[in-house]
């Protein structure tokens, strides 16, 4: 079926959309929605699979990490294939894959399947995110028009996120887990026909040639590090195979940073880099993701394992932090024009910090305030900055290397959001002797403060990176940009 070309209207004032432009609209936020709300609905259902398909920690750290690791490796090069295969045809694909995955998700009858179909998830996912701006931009050729467009995709983000803890917990509860993943084929299939229907085609002039070597060593080095971080909740820090793996990761980051430097077409431009705002935006995405993602992967296994809530109470408790977060992100993007970036981003970075030090002074509290009062700052700190952070990036670049900037940020995010989980998962599992067994046999448990406190190192050091990357050098926002 061929997708029908949007039309302008005759006579139309500045600023109109195009006929047809709403659905378009709609079906790139719908796609949106559905990823997001996923990704944070799995946070909530984590200590039900671990108790239904027998995995421990490092276990349902993969379930996470497999979904966001794969948009950290992908994200860039899904972009690059819209641009010269179509964005339709792209988006139709990973729409399909990532339909197809939910129901893998769904009828996974282990682990290891779930961790595979997650992963297949966030291939699918790598595919659909970066598209759908591009389409946007495509369909809102007026600047008013695709600036209110894209406010409105963000805003889309910003609602399914705060609602994801809120319906996992109520399908754990009412159904299973397993209706998180299979909730989203019926969804998936609408949107496949919706997007047949109604979106048009649309491609780059003069698309970026591939980095097949730089995508392998990129994807090597995240996967290696990701690997050795979890396999040391299990195995220890120093241990041979962990060893092995952060030394694969090393050698793969160091060949990866070379490759590129001499590359005509980089996955990731290093000479980004040499910009101190663009570096310190690039870094405190990492700093903000790795912070507020390891801190809800432990938040929600320590309300569930530890205080003994059910999904629907964990959900209701971890609300504040997405609220919270669509609200900032919006009173962010107001301020930035009177205030500049720098006020903004330190108010966030010590919003994240507070919250952290919350947690590790609270951790033990079974009470709803001092918890809830802690994901409402993490949520807000996440939410100032995160609108910030491409903006100045963007800012830093001339005009023709502003998409590359902004797409670089994003794979930032992601991967703050693996080391998040990795890190403090590890840091929060602790292994002691079970009884009746000797020394070396050791059981599992849960000790969330290690991790909170690398939470709180993680958010310091995100305050005096913001007080070095903004120093005289970054110019204010004016206009934040959308979060890729």
């Amino acid at each position: 079926m061929s997708s029908p070309t949007l039309t302008g209207r005759r006579g139309a004032r500045p600023g109109a959309a195009p006929r047809g432009a709403g659905i378009v609209l709609f079906i790139c936020c719908f796609s949106l929605v559905m990823t997001q709300v996923d990704a944070t609905a799995v946070n909530v259902a984590l200590p039900t699979m671990g108790r239904d398909l027998g995995g421990g920690v490092s276990a349902l750290q993969w379930v996470v990490d497999g979904y966001v690791l794969a948009l950290a490796c992908l994200g860039v090069t899904g972009g690059g294939l819209g641009d010269r295969f179509g964005r339709r045809i792209v988006y139709l694909v990973g729409l399909a894959v990532f339909t197809l995955a939910s129901l893998a998700c769904g009828a996974a009858p282990d682990l290891p399947a779930l961790i595979a179909a997650r992963v297949l998830q966030g291939v699918g996912a790598s595919m659909l995110m970066p598209v759908t701006l591009a389409i946007i931009a495509h369909t809102f050729d007026d600047p008013a028009a695709r600036t209110r467009a894209i406010g409105v995709w963000a805003g889309s983000s910003g609602v399914a996120a705060a609602a994801g803890p809120l319906i996992g917990g109520a399908l754990v509860a009412a159904v299973d887990w397993r209706a998180i993943f299979v909730l989203n084929v019926p969804i998936g299939a609408l949107g496949l026909f919706l997007t047949r229907r109604y979106v048009p085609e649309s491609r780059a002039e003069r698309p970026r040639p591939f980095d097949a070597a730089g995508q392998t060593l990129w994807i090597l080095t995240t996967a290696s590090l990701a690997y050795a971080l979890i396999h040391a909740s299990s195995a220890g820090w120093l241990s041979t195979p962990g060893l092995l793996l952060f030394g694969t990761a090393a050698v793969a980051a160091v060949s990866f940073g070379v490759a590129e430097t001499r590359s005509r077409h980089p996955l990731i431009d290093p000479t980004l880099y040499r910009d101190r705002a663009f570096a310190g935006a690039s870094l405190l995405a990492v700093l903000f993701y790795l912070a507020f993602n390891g801190i809800l992967f432990i938040g929600s296994l320590q309300l569930q394992q530890l205080q003994g809530l059910s999904p629907m109470q964990t959900g209701l408790r971890l609300l504040p932090a997405p609220a919270a977060l669509a609200l900032a992100s919006t009173a962010a993007g107001r301020l930035a024009p009177r205030l500049g970036a720098r006020p903004i981003l330190l108010s966030g970075a010590a919003a994240l910090t507070a919250g952290s030090v919350l947690l590790v002074l609270t951790e033990q509290n079974t009470g709803p305030l001092p918890t809830e009062s802690a994901f409402l700052l993490l949520g807000a700190g996440l939410g100032l900055a995160n609108p910030l952070l491409t903006d100045i990036a963007m800012v830093a670049m001339p005009p023709a290397r502003a998409g590359v900037a902004s797409a670089t940020v994003g794979t930032s995010r992601q991967l703050g959001a693996v080391l998040g989980v990795a890190v403090m998962g590890s840091l929060a599992t602790v292994h002691s002797p079970r009884t009746g067994h000797s020394a070396t046999h050791t059981t599992p448990a849960l000790d969330p403060r290690p991790g909170y406190l690398a939470a709180t190192a993680a958010a310091l050091a995100a305050v005096l990176l913001t007080t070095w990357s903004t120093s005289r050098r970054a110019a204010p926002a004016t206009t934040p940009a959308e979060p890729t």
